[in-house]
């Protein structure tokens, strides 16, 4: 997918709904460029659901990057970065954060749980990402 096209999909940020364990997502306000969203989502810890609430602020730097830190939420704090790199035909995408849980569990078992659920939600984005391609080939013209 083209860098427009990448970059259009990574700030469908209502869209993410349809990714494995975000139950709701919602823009509750957009100023310049700057992006407020309302989420929530699910993570399943030593077989318990667990959810977690946040608002989270994207700043927007179209065709570059978003750089997102939580607001308000259940965690201590969940900042980072996305990221898009153009090479040749495709757009790698590459997600960097800190997230620090607000959590009677140890740090260790939420860590690797979360980090099992991440591989599952990137795969779930790779796939939709493909499908998306193609309805935003038009707008990127």
């Amino acid at each position: 997918m083209n860098i427009c096209s990448a970059y259009s999909f990574i700030t469908d940020y209502e869209g993410s709904k349809n990714i494995p364990g975000i139950i709701e997502a919602k823009v509750i306000s957009r100023v310049g460029n700057k992006v407020r969203v309302y989420r929530v989502i699910e993570e399943k810890i030593l077989f318990f659901p667990i959810e977690m609430k946040s608002t989270v602020e994207y700043t927007e730097l179209p065709n570059k990057s978003l750089i997102f830190e939580q607001i308000s939420g259940d965690v201590r704090s969940y900042k980072g970065t996305w990221k898009l790199v153009e090479e040749k035909d495709k757009t790698v995408f590459k997600y960097d954060s800190q997230i620090e849980p607000n959590s009677i569990i140890p740090s260790a078992i939420i860590e690797y749980f979360i980090k099992n659920s991440m591989r599952g939600r990137f795969e779930s984005m790779a796939q939709r990402a493909s499908q998306h391609k193609s309805i935003e080939a038009v707008a990127c013209k």
